[in-house]
């Protein structure tokens, strides 16, 4: 949020600056500064600035890849699961205090916040925590594990990330979307 007010002070600015440069420099600097306000002003909209979704960094298997070289392939929605447990450890222990600071905007979450998933072992099989900035607020559920298991290696991103509930006693919940992502072929 902070990002966009900067922005749009910002494109204000360059559109009065164009009024002061039309009349003491001409029309050049004046078309100058109208055109970087108006793009100031006007944003391209990315996926990331919708405020319901995170995108996940794809863990550091592809650090700091470029998603526009991808396309979307399969995709799987689930709400996350074990969200009324207790982490063992961390500043906050408590899933239902993150998921509520998080719908608040409290901090440590008042800034964007990135989810990914992290792979452990339980019991000896494999399982997922779903994490937000490295605070663990659930496990992806039981059933969509194999799939999450043999698409782990492949660069992702997370849609339509919602935390639910709080109203009248009712716990939290979060859901979110996996989109899995193949190169273009060119």
């Amino acid at each position: 949020m902070k990002r966009k007010s900067k922005s749009i002070f910002w494109g204000i600015m360059f559109v009065l600056g164009g009024f002061v440069g039309l009349v003491e420099y001409g029309v050049l600097s004046a078309l100058i500064c109208f055109v970087i306000g108006i793009i100031l002003l006007f944003p391209f909209k990315e996926k990331s600035d919708l405020p319901t979704e995170a995108v996940s960094p794809i863990e550091d298997k592809t650090p700091n890849i470029n998603t526009a070289f991808y396309r979307d392939t399969k995709t799987v929605s689930f709400s996350v699961a074990g969200v009324t447990f207790s982490n063992e450890t961390g500043r906050i222990r408590s899933r239902q205090t993150i998921l509520r600071r998080i719908l608040f905007k409290d901090p440590p979450f008042d800034c964007d916040h990135v989810v990914t998933l992290e792979k452990y072992t339980y019991e000896n099989e494999p399982a997922y925590y779903v994490k937000i900035n490295d605070y663990i607020i659930g496990n992806v559920p039981k059933e969509f594990i194999p799939y999450i298991d043999i698409n782990f290696d492949r660069p992702y991103r997370i849609d339509d990330f919602q935390i639910y509930g709080g109203q009248g006693n009712k716990k939290f919940g979060a859901s979110l979307k996996v989109v899995y992502l193949d190169t273009l072929e060119s």
